[in-house]
């Protein structure tokens, strides 16, 4: 059977899929190849996107930059710890999410919630 290239057969993939496709729950990969991989082994593939606000599972193993547009209560910062990444992590109508430090609306956000005596804490990863 022929082999392609990964990148191309993930690239063929995104552009058929993507337009079909809604981001639910965070997911990261945790190893990838450079290399050809046979088609016969791939048993499936999932597309990562990072223009949705993403769900906290046991802790942020990946962060979006997209605004949440719900009312945001209360927040917590995230040291980096393999797998989990640097993240600030807001709590909004009951729902945790997973938010880069980065962000400019993050940290003006963070500012927002300190003035209103709500800071910022320590997020401690769930076991």
């Amino acid at each position: 059977m022929a082999q392609f290239n990964l990148s191309t057969a993930c690239l063929l993939l995104l552009l058929s899929v993507s337009p079909f496709t809604a981001l639910t729950e965070s997911a990261c990969c945790t190893k990838y190849t450079r290399g050809s991989v046979p088609m016969e082994i791939v048993k499936g593939f999932a597309i990562q996107d990072n223009r949705h606000p993403i769900k906290v599972n046991d802790c942020c193993m990946n962060v979006s930059n997209r605004q949440i547009q719900t009312p945001i209560t209360s927040c917590k910062i995230q040291a980096p710890s393999h797998p989990c990444v640097h993240a600030v992590i807001f709590t909004s109508m009951g729902t945790e999410y997973c938010s880069s430090p980065r962000a400019r609306w993050v940290r003006n956000k963070i500012v927002e919630l300190k003035k209103k005596g709500n800071p910022c804490t320590e997020w401690k990863k769930r076991k």
